[in-house]
């Protein structure tokens, strides 16, 4: 996922206590053509985010996840909104 959504900026203080067990993995977006490794710290109504093994937080919108990953999402309780446009 691309710069200009990530930031070094922000603490572990934005990390959701309830995700933070969660290890990384590969997460992948709705084209199956960009990947990242990183751990799922914060989930919203549109977006989740992303810490990656360089400490850079990364914001990727619902509905530019992959299928997969957008079912992981929903499997943790959260609402993702299948009929949303890509």
């Amino acid at each position: 996922y691309s710069s200009p959504e990530s930031s070094d900026m922000e603490s572990v203080d934005d990390i959701d206590a309830g995700l933070a067990i969660l290890e990384s993995r590969e997460w992948t977006d709705d084209t199956g053509e960009f990947r990242v490794v990183a751990q799922l710290v914060q989930v919203n109504d549109v977006s989740v985010r992303l810490l990656k093994s360089s400490g850079k937080f990364t914001t990727v919108p619902l509905n530019r996840l992959s299928d997969a990953d957008r079912d992981l999402v929903s499997r943790y309780g959260y609402r993702v909104d299948r009929t949303a446009s890509r």
